[in-house]
């Protein structure tokens, strides 16, 4: 059995995929409430399974990729940042 088994009140047909298709009153079909499926074949038309509560399934979460922070760097030493420009001629 499905999350939330509901029965068909009513003939209907409905285009899910691109393909028509046909539920028939009495049909028991597993329709999760609120879902794209559901708002197709519409909500007055379904009604639970006798003894079975449709379950509420959470959205799912959407998770954002994690965050990439700039590694922290020291700063230079002075003494190597100011570092002597070389004359012409000193190969040093």
């Amino acid at each position: 059995m499905g999350i939330s088994p509901r029965i068909v009140t009513q003939d209907v047909t409905i285009t899910w995929d691109g393909v028509p298709q046909r539920l028939q009153r009495g049909q028991v079909i597993d329709v999760v409430p609120g879902s794209p499926l559901e708002r197709a074949i519409g909500a007055g038309r379904l009604v639970p399974l006798p003894g079975a509560e449709p379950a509420i399934t959470p959205p799912p979460e959407v998770v954002a990729p994690p965050r990439q922070e700039k590694p922290l760097t020291a700063p230079r030493p002075a003494a190597q940042a100011r570092k002597p420009a070389a004359k012409d001629g000193d190969n040093s």
